[in-house]
């Protein structure tokens, strides 16, 4: 039987990410369903989540979520 795959589904089916827009200056956590304006540029957003990204090796993608999350709010970013 064929059956069709909603949004959230799909979601959970690629795993998740942080996605950083630049038009918008936001950061959303597609894991946590969560979305943010940014109080820094971009490009200072984009470095930080680059490094944060090589220094979190083994977490899975809700765990990074969370992580990049706590950062930005720890910063004052969020």
């Amino acid at each position: 039987m064929r059956e069709e795959i909603n949004d959230k589904d799909l979601e959970v089916v690629a795993g998740g990410a942080v996605l950083l827009s630049e038009k918008r200056n936001r950061i959303n956590f597609s894991t946590l369903g969560e979305g943010y304006t940014l109080k820094i540029p971009y490009s200072q957003a984009n470095d930080e989540v680059v490094k944060l990204y090589v220094q979190s090796s083994g977490m899975n993608e809700n765990e990074f979520d969370l992580y990049v999350k706590k950062f930005f709010q720890n910063k004052g970013w969020i």
